[in-house]
């Protein structure tokens, strides 16, 4: 009777679970969904098209565009792939969560593409130079002002510290929890409070 229990009980867990993971597996599906929608209407408002005209256009019906636009239903991969030659995004900018600062980057990034392809070899290897000191002087700029950030600590200084600790109970420390401490203080120099 007991065996014949747990393994009810047993199952009744792993029925659960399977059904935790299908609810979960909906609900990311309808977060999808709503990620498309939400991206399918700001392009549509970025040229100015109702989803009458887009579905006009693209050659889908109008009740398909709007169950996309209403998250009840998402485009099959061969759709998603006109939309984006479309609007002339990445595929990515209609299934991802919408982020200004890519698009930003991913206009940029084109705009510098579309210019170095236009230029001489000559005016392209002038501006990978440029492109190369501007970084390197970035990357200086960083490490200067995370030096300025951040004091360096001696072999005495971790001495010090760690000979000011004492043990639990308010006893001296063993040489071997000495060193342990001073290693420790080494390797986590960001959470060090000095007094």
């Amino acid at each position: 009777m007991e065996i014949t229990f747990k393994l009810y009980i047993s199952t009744i867990k792993k029925y659960n679970g399977h059904m935790e993971n299908k609810l979960k597996i909906s609900s990311d599906n309808i977060g999808n969904k709503e990620i498309m929608a939400n991206n399918l209407k700001r392009l549509l408002d970025s040229q100015r098209l109702n989803p009458h005209q887009f579905s006009d256009i693209m050659g889908f019906k109008y009740t398909t565009v709007m169950n996309w636009m209403k998250a009840n239903s998402y485009p099959r991969i061969d759709k998603i792939e006109l939309i984006a030659k479309y609007f002339g995004v990445d595929k990515s900018d209609l299934v991802e969560a919408y982020n200004p600062i890519k698009v930003e980057q991913s206009s940029n990034q084109k705009m510098l593409d579309d210019v170095f392809s236009k230029l001489e070899n000559k005016r392209q290897i002038r501006v990978l130079n440029f492109a190369k000191s501007e970084w390197d002087q970035q990357t200086t700029e960083k490490i200067t002002a995370i030096d300025k950030h951040t004091k360096i600590y001696s072999e005495e200084d971790f001495e010090r510290m760690a000979k000011k600790a004492v043990a639990f109970g308010g006893g001296e420390l063993s040489n071997k929890d000495i060193e342990f401490l001073k290693l420790y203080l080494k390797n986590n120099t960001d959470r060090i409070k000095e007094d």
